[in-house]
């Protein structure tokens, strides 16, 4: 019979269908994998999503489930990647977005730090005082506009 260790917890795992009685250890098992994944994902987490971006020019266009809470959330690592064309230009960029509440100064601190890419000035990004993650992108010459951003975070919770 194996033994499976999950947050320092060994756990022997039935490999037979037969006696003895395997349901405490699936119990175990499955309420120990439970916790491993709460603590993978924090409250304020967002996992990996991707939003299309409709219009060749945006203005301001709110990234969905990236609204962090002053009252709750301390800071965040965002992690992006856009992608935008036409039949002419291609545009693409990855990297992260790092924002921290100031609750003296009552605003968000806003840091981007591009990893690859190469439109750093034809989409930019802003967080309002509210703590909603936006994003703004330029023209883009040529037609049939195609474009995504793909983005997750992790977020970090105010004591």
């Amino acid at each position: 019979m194996p033994i499976i260790t999950i947050l320092g917890t060994p756990v022997e795992f039935p490999n037979t269908g037969s006696s003895p009685n395997w349901a405490p250890s699936v119990i175990q098992f499955a309420e120990l994998v439970e916790l491993a994944l709460q603590s993978a994902v924090g409250d304020f987490d967002v996992p990996p999503q991707v939003l299309t971006l409709q219009n060749n020019v945006n203005s301001n266009l709110d990234i969905p489930n990236l609204n962090f809470s002053t009252q709750e959330v301390r800071s965040a690592n965002i992690t992006y990647s856009v992608y935008r064309e036409t039949d002419t230009s291609t545009s693409w960029s990855e990297g992260e977005l790092n924002v921290m509440y100031n609750d003296d100064l009552g605003d968000w601190a806003f840091q981007r730090e591009e990893n690859v890419g190469n439109i750093t000035t034809e989409v930019t990004f802003n967080i309002t005082s509210t703590g909603q993650l936006q994003i703004s992108t330029t023209v883009l010459s040529g037609t049939g506009y195609t474009g995504k951003i793909g983005y997750y975070a992790k977020a970090l919770k105010k004591d």
